[in-house]
């Protein structure tokens, strides 16, 4: 499980690094839009990740048999 957790690490922070490397080096970037997209990306997997656990999400309630 530890190894799991360090390799999704590893992933976020190499994404991260790209994305702090195109907007530094780009002549037309959009630095809020690229911060946004970003942030939104990732606030989307957290909330996919955590849906099991509270309940939220797309389709939650139709996979208990639409009970609400």
């Amino acid at each position: 499980m530890n190894q799991l957790v360090n390799g999704v690490i590893v992933i976020l922070t190499a994404i991260v690094g790209v994305a702090i490397l195109s907007v530094i080096l780009s002549r037309n970037s959009q630095t809020a839009g690229v911060i946004k997209a970003g942030s939104s990306g990732f606030s989307d997997i957290l909330n996919t990740a955590m849906s099991p656990v509270t309940g939220s999400g797309i389709g939650a309630t139709t996979s208990l048999g639409g009970w609400q």
